[in-house]
């Protein structure tokens, strides 16, 4: 099974989704797993309103679930959403 098991799209800092998943199934991939940025507490830089679990998670699968439909029939690609989550521990001196 060939795959891409860490991948980032623009729903945290990455790539577009349909370039990417263009391009595994281009490579002949099997499966893209997307393990975009998902900040569950605050931190200094402000990324939890970008990269929030529950913010982005039903625009991410709504998203994949369009780039699946459009896939060839042909096509074996499975795309994955496991999570990579962060959590920050702010420490105040």
């Amino acid at each position: 099974m060939r795959t891409d098991v860490h991948a980032h799209t623009t729903f945290s800092d990455g790539s577009e989704l349909s370039a990417m998943v263009d391009a595994a199934e281009g490579a002949g991939l099997d499966a893209l797993g997307l393990t975009d940025h998902c900040i569950v507490t605050e931190d200094a830089f402000g990324r939890r309103a970008r990269f929030a679990l529950v913010g982005t998670y039903e625009r991410r699968r709504t998203a994949i679930g369009a780039c699946s439909r459009r896939l060839p029939s042909s096509s074996d690609l499975q795309i994955e959403l496991p999570l990579q989550i962060r959590l920050y521990k702010c420490l105040t001196i």
